[in-house]
């Protein structure tokens, strides 16, 4: 119930917003969704943080080195 109204509030301010500054507004929401999806991207990375801690040194070797080779 709580978010409605939030999303309410936020539509009656935008429909408040004059014209000439709606470009503006359009810029700062979409600065503000890149921020949030850069956020999810970084925790997205974080978890594979540690992943190979428990492969051996020789697998990751050979696994590092297959991953430099599909690069070329």
């Amino acid at each position: 119930m709580v978010h409605s109204n939030i999303y309410s509030s936020v539509l009656k301010k935008l429909s408040t917003i004059p014209q000439e500054y709606l470009k503006d507004v359009d810029n700062f929401l979409t600065s503000l969704n890149s921020k949030i999806n850069s956020k999810d991207r970084r925790s997205q990375i974080l978890e594979l943080a540690g992943s190979w801690k428990d492969m051996n040194q020789e697998d990751f070797d050979e696994y590092m080195k297959s991953i430099k080779d599909l690069r070329k």
